[in-house]
């Protein structure tokens, strides 16, 4: 093609043909969202109540009150 859109991009139907930047610039931006997702994931879990890691608490140091 005389545009250079060679890449075809079918979302549900509707076929987009892309230059080989934008496919890149694309790729790239998939690659930062899963990774954002998968470090809030990360962070989300070491930090949150009950983690694999925290030791349980005594039976003398639970609140019961």
């Amino acid at each position: 093609m005389a545009s250079g859109r060679v890449h075809a991009q079918n979302r549900h139907g509707h076929v987009v043909y892309l230059t080989e930047e934008e496919q890149c610039r694309l790729t790239d931006i998939i690659i930062v969202a899963v990774t954002l997702l998968g470090t809030g994931l990360f962070l989300g879990g070491l930090f949150a109540e009950g983690f694999v890691l925290r030791k349980p608490p005594k039976p003398w140091e639970k609140r019961r009150w």
